[in-house]
């Protein structure tokens, strides 16, 4: 079985230092309560960078956001959904917030919100597939 999702990683410059939203998902599931950056499904007829602003503004309550060019970073992993192995892609592309402004998240989904650095990000992002997308997308970010 195969899934998709479609994500922001978002970021603001503060002086010479990046800071990264991280989210919290609420803690449904078997893997409730991680924290990642926010993502989500595609609807009928979206683009994928479509899908990740859409769920991006549903997830945050932010409309400000600017992809950084057209570079996606796919996050790739397996987990088990009931009896079956899903092979799940997430496909992430930076996303500059000038102005960040008032977060208002969405509670059926996320549970906390939190602004950190790179290193921070790191110890914080729960899962090593995650913080490896992360950490090449940073690369990419830092070598611009």
């Amino acid at each position: 079985m195969k899934d998709e999702s479609f994500g922001i990683i978002p970021f603001t410059k503060e002086g010479f230092k990046y800071k990264f939203l991280l989210v919290q998902r609420t803690a449904d599931g078997e893997n409730g309560g991680h924290w990642s950056f926010p993502k989500g499904h595609k609807e009928e007829g979206e683009s994928d960078k479509d899908a990740a602003l859409r769920e991006f503004k549903e997830e945050t309550g932010l409309q400000d956001i600017i992809i950084l060019d057209d570079k996606d970073f796919v996050e790739q992993y397996f987990f088990k959904k009931g009896n079956d192995m899903v092979y799940k892609t997430v496909k992430y592309f930076l996303g500059f917030m000038g102005s960040p402004g008032e977060i208002k998240i969405q509670t059926e989904e996320i549970r906390d919100y939190r602004w950190a650095t790179f290193n921070e990000a790191m110890k914080i992002i729960t899962f090593g597939e995650a913080r490896g997308v992360f950490e090449t997308a940073y690369k990419y970010l830092t070598s611009k």
